[in-house]
């Protein structure tokens, strides 16, 4: 099956990453299966094959969904129980309306990208904030993209994310934040790229999770050489409102182990 044209062009973008993503199982894409969101009238869910093209409900291990479609109005995705993508992109190509995808009656976003490496979360279109409400399960590390080219778009992520000894990179020119009032319990390594621009008011990474509750359980990294980041600071934001003790402090009350910077 060919991809689509906006994943065609996103697939270039990642190449750009090089050796670590090829290392990661990129390379592999084009056996994986791609399937693409077809919008329809009222609120959607994911569990019917009349909302993708080709018509076929995307739930396996290693296969690609994109709600990438151009849509009228805001639209909400439920999930209506659990759903396994090994890479999911999302955003309005127009930049007109709000994609959110929800738990619906129940259930988490999967991701499970198999043999074919690191699975994938990415906004890939849009000046809007899409968000991801749903619980997120890992059962692979996880790539947070949001190279979108827009300052200041934002990809938010409300509903907790589980999954013991997985990772979750975040990377891209826009940013990712953590919100919500359940805290997330993957206790693997996060990594914060830097964005290549000195911008402090459009932090990678917020942790704006209801006071006390853990945004990041694990280690957290800021900067990697290999990839670009060279921890600056900019890149963690905990708005003050979080609390009236001190930056650091702040900081601290969302983490359960001391950030380091490389």
């Amino acid at each position: 099956m060919k991809p689509p044209l906006h994943f065609t062009r996103f697939f270039l973008q990642l190449l750009a990453f090089g050796t670590l993503l090829a290392c990661q199982g990129v390379s592999r894409l084009q056996a994986q299966a791609v399937y693409d969101f077809v919008p329809i009238t009222g609120t959607p869910t994911w569990n019917s094959t009349v909302n993708w093209n080709p018509a076929t409900v995307p739930n396996a291990a290693g296969v690609i969904a994109n709600i990438t479609s151009n849509i009228t109005a805001a639209t909400t995705v439920n999930l209506d129980g659990a759903r396994t993508v090994g890479m999911l992109f999302i955003g309005d190509p127009t930049s007109s309306h709000v994609f959110t995808v929800a738990a619906g009656s129940g259930g988490s976003l999967v991701f499970d990208n198999s043999a074919y490496g690191y699975a994938l979360l990415s906004k890939t279109n849009g000046t809007q904030t899409d968000v991801i409400s749903a619980p997120i399960t890992l059962a692979s590390n996880l790539n947070i993209n949001t190279n979108v080219g827009t300052n200041g778009v934002r990809l938010n992520i409300s509903g907790a994310i589980t999954g013991n000894g997985y990772k979750v990179n975040i990377m891209g020119y826009s940013g990712v934040t953590f919100t919500g009032s359940t805290a997330n319990t993957y206790d693997g390594l996060t990594t914060v790229y830097g964005r290549g621009v000195d911008d402090s008011g459009t932090p990678t990474l917020v942790l704006q999770k209801t006071d006390g509750v853990d945004a990041i359980k694990g280690n957290l990294q800021i900067g990697n050489a290999n990839m670009g980041g060279n921890g600056r600071a900019w890149s963690i934001s905990v708005p003050a409102t979080r609390s009236t003790t001190t930056p650091s402090s702040r900081l601290t009350r969302y983490l359960a182990t001391t950030p380091t910077s490389k």
